[in-house]
C-alpha cells in the first residue's frame, strides 16, 4: 500500500477504500452536474457526466490505495463499482412521496435539466427557494436522472453518502483499536438512523448532512492524530460538499475547524495551529464557497444580501414559527431539545396543531408513535420513541466506563457545539448527527470503572437496535404498499388525458415516469373544479378524465 494509507489497519482498508470511493462519486457527480450548466443540455453531455464521475472516482481511489499489481487494482475497482451499482439499483425501488421532495427539490432538478444557469442568472428559476438554496444534491440528481431517466435514482445520494459515513466509521473504529463486532454494530446502527430511514427514498437532504457531518468530525479527529494525508483529502471533500448540500453545513464545518484549532493550539501552540488550519480553510473557502458555492453564497454577497438569504438578513422568510410546536419559539434551544427528546413522538406544528408536546417516561412506546416515523420531517422526538432511553443509558456509561478521551473528547465537543449553535437542534432532521451522541461511549471504552457496567453497553446497543427495527418494520409495512397503490392508479389512467394542477409543484418528472398523458391547468380552472380533482401524490392532483382520441 502507498505511504498515504500505511497506517491503516489492513482489516479496515477495504471499508476505508469504499467510503472514499462513494464520497468521491457523489462529489464528482455534483461537480460535473454543476459544470454541465456551461456545456448545454444535450443528452450525451449529461450522460457523459455520469460516466466521467465514475471513472474519476475509480482513478482517484486507485491513486491513494495502491495494491501492488494491476490485477488487484482492477479487482478492487470492479468490486467498488459493483457495490455502488447495487446501492443505485435499490434507490430506484420507490417514488418520493414527500411534500418537499415533490415541490421545490424536483422543481430545481427540472430547471437544471432544462438548462438553468445560476452563474449567469441569479434568479434562473424565478423561485426564491430554488435560486437561493445550496444545490449539490440537485446537480447530483440531474446527473443521475440524465443517465437512468427515472427520478427515483436521483435520491441515491442517501444510500451512497450513508454508506460512506458508515464505512468510514467502521474504519475509524478499527484504526483506534475497537473490535470487529462492535465496529460493525455501531456502523450499522449509524447507517440505519431514524432520519435516514424516513428520508432514504425522498429528495430531502438532512440525512446527507448527517452523513457528511459524521465524516467531517471523524476525519478531523484523525487529522489531529496525524494518521495520514488521505484523511485531509476526505475532510476537504466533505467540507465542500456539506455546505453545498445545505447551508446548515456551515455549523458542522465551524465545529470541526474549532476543534482542530484548539487541539493544535493546546498541543503545539499558536503558530502550528495557524500553519495547520489556514491551508484547509483556504481550500474550503476558495473551492467550497467561491466556486462550488457561487450560487447561492457568492451571489448573495454580490447582491448585497445576507450570505444565508432567504433564511437570514433583510427580506428573510420565517419558516420556523409555523413549523415549530406550540411554545417552542418562546423558549431557548436547550429547553426545546430536552422537551422534544423526552416527549411522545409526534409531528406537531403550531400551524396545524395547538397543543404542546406530551412528556412520557423514557423507554415506553405509546400508541401512534411508530406510525408518525413514516414522515421525513417528524418534529417532536424524531429520533424515535427509545432515543431518550438511549441518552440516559449513555450518561450511565460515562460514569461506568473508563474512556479514551483523546478519541471521544473531540467527537463529544464537535457534536455538542453543533447542537448548541443550531437553534433548531430539537428537530431531528435539522441535527441528524445527534443520533451518534449516545453511542460515543462505545467508541472510546477502554475498561469498566463500575462492576458489570458492560451490561449497560449491551443494553444501549439492544435499545438502539430495537428503536431502528421498530421504525424499519413500520416503514416496510407502509411505504412499499403506498408506492404500489400509486402505480395501480397510474395504470388505470392509461389511455386518458389527465388534467393536472401543478400549484407550487413541477410534476414533469413523476408524471412522465408514470407514463401519464397530461395537460396542465391554471389556478382559476382548479378553483372552479376543485371537487373533481384527485390527489395521486404530492404534486399530482388530477381531474379524471378525458379519453384520448
Amino acid at each position: 500500500m502507498d505511504d498515504a494509507i500505511s497506517v491503516v489497519d489492513r482489516k479496515s482498508c477495504f471499508s476505508y477504500r469504499l467510503s472514499f470511493f462513494f464520497l468521491s462519486f457523489f462529489f464528482f457527480c455534483s461537480l460535473l452536474g454543476l459544470l454541465n450548466q456551461f456545456a448545454g443540455i444535450d443528452a450525451w453531455t449529461r450522460k457523459f457526466a455520469f460516466v466521467a464521475a465514475l471513472l474519476l472516482s475509480v482513478l482517484i481511489t486507485n491513486r491513494f490505495f495502491v495494491d501492488g499489481t494491476l490485477f488487484r487494482s482492477l479487482f478492487y475497482s470492479i468490486l467498488c463499482v459493483a457495490v455502488l451499482s447495487f446501492l443505485i439499483c435499490i434507490s430506484g425501488f420507490y417514488f418520493d412521496l414527500s411534500y418537499d421532495g415533490n415541490a421545490y427539490h424536483q422543481k430545481a432538478i427540472v430547471n437544471i435539466l432544462n438548462g438553468a444557469n445560476w452563474f449567469t442568472h441569479a434568479d434562473a428559476s424565478r423561485d426564491v427557494w430554488v435560486d437561493n438554496y445550496a444545490k449539490a444534491t440537485w446537480f447530483y440528481a440531474a446527473t443521475m436522472i440524465s443517465w437512468f431517466t427515472s427520478p427515483e435514482y436521483g435520491t441515491s445520494y442517501h444510500f451512497i453518502l450513508g454508506a460512506s459515513a458508515s464505512l468510514y466509521l467502521y474504519s475509524f473504529c478499527r484504526r483506534i483499536g475497537r473490535g470487529r463486532y462492535i465496529s460493525s454494530l455501531l456502523s450499522l446502527i449509524v447507517l440505519l438512523n431514524p432520519v435516514s430511514l424516513s428520508q432514504m427514498y425522498t429528495y430531502y437532504n438532512d440525512a446527507a448532512i448527517g452523513a457528511l457531518s459524521l465524516i467531517l468530525f471523524l476525519s478531523a479527529i484523525m487529522i489531529v492524530r496525524e494518521a495520514c494525508r488521505l484523511d485531509r483529502i476526505i475532510f476537504i471533500i466533505a467540507s465542500v460538499c456539506i455546505i453545498n448540500v445545505k447551508a446548515s453545513g456551515f455549523i458542522s464545518i465551524g465545529a470541526a475547524f474549532l476543534y482542530m484549532s484548539l487541539a493544535y493550539f493546546h498541543r503545539n501552540g499558536l503558530f502550528l495551529s495557524i500553519r495547520k488550519i489556514v491551508p484547509l480553510c483556504a481550500v474550503f473557502f476558495a473551492f467550497g464557497v467561491g466556486i462550488f458555492g457561487y450560487s447561492p453564497y457568492v451571489q448573495n454577497l454580490l447582491h448585497e444580501r445576507n450570505l444565508f438569504f432567504p433564511l437570514a438578513g433583510a427580506g428573510a422568510k420565517d419558516i420556523m414559527t409555523s413549523n415549530a410546536p406550540v411554545g417552542f419559539t418562546q423558549q431557548n434551544r436547550i429547553y426545546n431539545f430536552v422537551l422534544s427528546t423526552f416527549s411522545k413522538t409526534e409531528n406537531l406544528a403550531s400551524a396545524f396543531d395547538d397543543r404542546p408536546p406530551t412528556l412520557k417516561f423514557p423507554g415506553l412506546i405509546e400508541e401512534g408513535e411508530l406510525k408518525v416515523l413514516l414522515y421525513p420531517d417528524v418534529r417532536v422526538a424524531g429520533f424515535g420513541p427509545l432515543f431518550s432511553l438511549m441518552l440516559l443509558v449513555s450518561v450511565f456509561l460515562l460514569f461506568g466506563f473508563i474512556l479514551d478521551w483523546r478519541v471521544v473528547g473531540g467527537l463529544y465537543f464537535m457534536i455538542l457545539i453543533s447542537m448548541l449553535v443550531n437553534p433548531h437542534a430539537w428537530w431531528a432532521r435539522y441535527s441528524p448527527v445527534t443520533w451518534v451522541l449516545p453511542l460515543i461511549p462505545l467508541l472510546g471504552v477502554v475498561s469498566t470503572r463500575i462492576r458489570f457496567a458492560w451490561i449497560g453497553g449491551v443494553a444501549l446497543v439492544v435499545v438502539a437496535i430495537i428503536n431502528v427495527a421498530l421504525q424499519l418494520c413500520t416503514w416496510l409495512d407502509s411505504y412499499p404498499s403506498r408506492n404500489e397503490f400509486i402505480k395501480l392508479q397510474a395504470r388505470a389512467l392509461i389511455g386518458h388525458v389527465v388534467k393536472i394542477y401543478p400549484g407550487s409543484f413541477t410534476p414533469d418528472l413523476i408524471a412522465k415516469r408514470l407514463a401519464l398523458n397530461y395537460v396542465l391547468v391554471d389556478h382559476d380552472y382548479y378553483r372552479a373544479h376543485k371537487e373533481k380533482f384527485i390527489t395521486l401524490l404530492p404534486g399530482i392532483e388530477y381531474e379524471d378524465i378525458l379519453p384520448t382520441k
